[in-house]
C-alpha cells in the first residue's frame, strides 16, 4: 500500500514538473492573457500577451517587448481578478444567499420562534450579515497568486 502511494506521488510530481518545463504550455496561452516573465539576468516584465511563437514571446507592458525563448527563465500567469474584487463578489453572493435564507426561514416559521416579532429583523440581519462575511472570507481565500506556466531547468 505504501509503495503504491509513493509511486503515485512520484508520478504526480513528474507530471507537474513536465508541464512547467514545456514551451507548449506557453503557446497555449491566449493573446491578451496577463502574464509575468522572468528573463535572463532575472529582469521581470509583466503585461498582456501580444504573441507567442515557438521561438519567442511578445508582451505588451508599457511597450511591446519580445523575449527569445532561450532567454526566458520563467513565465507565470497573473490572476484576472484582484483579491479585492473577489472579496466584493463574495460579499454580494453572501448577501444574496443570506437574504434568501432569511426570507425562507421567516416564511417557514409562520411568525413563531426566533424570526417572530421584534427579533425578526435582528435575526434576518444576523443571517444576512453572517452569510456576507462567509462570502467575503471565501472570496479572499480563493485563487489569487501567480501560477507558473513555464520554468526552464
Amino acid at each position: 500500500m505504501k509503495r503504491s502511494i509513493s509511486i503515485s506521488c512520484l508520478l504526480a510530481a513528474a507530471v507537474a514538473g513536465a508541464e512547467r518545463n514545456d514551451w507548449a504550455s506557453v503557446q497555449a496561452l491566449r493573446v491578451g492573457d496577463k502574464v509575468g516573465i522572468v528573463h535572463k539576468g532575472l529582469a521581470r516584465i509583466e503585461g498582456d500577451i501580444a504573441e507567442v511563437t515557438p521561438l519567442s514571446i511578445t508582451v505588451r507592458a508599457e511597450r511591446a517587448q519580445t523575449i527569445e525563448r532561450e532567454d526566458v527563465v520563467r513565465v507565470y500567469s497573473r490572476p484576472s481578478f484582484s483579491r479585492n474584487k473577489r472579496i466584493l463578489i463574495g460579499v454580494a453572493l453572501g448577501l444574496a444567499a443570506g437574504g434568501a435564507i432569511a426570507a425562507g426561514v421567516a416564511k417557514g416559521s409562520n411568525g413563531e420562534g426566533f424570526f417572530a416579532g421584534k427579533n425578526g429583523g435582528a435575526a434576518a440581519g444576523l443571517a444576512i450579515g453572517g452569510a456576507a462575511g462567509l462570502g467575503a472570507a471565501a472570496g479572499a481565500a480563493t485563487g489569487g497568486g501567480p501560477r507558473t506556466v513555464y520554468q526552464r531547468r
